[in-house]
């Protein structure tokens, strides 16, 4: 992607959000059927990426890799984790089938960033 428009992109996706970035992050935006924004950001050279979700008040989310399975997660009830199942989390945000994907394919694209 051409570096103006990548800078360009972070300018606006940095707007929208509230979280700093910068033209050498990795970043991309998702729209939900809902409406709802997601955007994935990756320091160059970093192991964990954010998630800034809207439907979260667009607060960072640490991810230290893909979405796991809600019965995966750490640090929730043996109840919660029943209920989960197999809905796919990054920490205590839940996702759709869609949404995971997506962060799959970016955790994916920007492990060589």
């Amino acid at each position: 992607m051409n570096k103006e428009i990548r800078a360009e992109l972070g300018r606006t996706l940095s707007k929208l959000s509230g979280h700093a970035l910068s033209e050498n992050d990795y970043v991309s935006r998702f729209v939900n059927e809902h409406g709802g924004q997601l955007v994935f950001v990756r320091k160059q050279g970093e192991g964990h990426a954010i998630l800034l979700h809207s439907d979260v008040g667009w607060k960072p989310k640490l991810m230290q890799g893909p979405p796991t399975l809600g019965a995966d997660t750490e640090g929730v009830s043996p109840d919660a984790r029943r209920f989960l199942g197999d809905v796919p989390v990054v920490g205590d945000v839940i996702l759709d089938p869609s949404e995971a994907l997506w962060l799959k394919a970016c955790f994916a694209a920007s492990q060589q960033w």
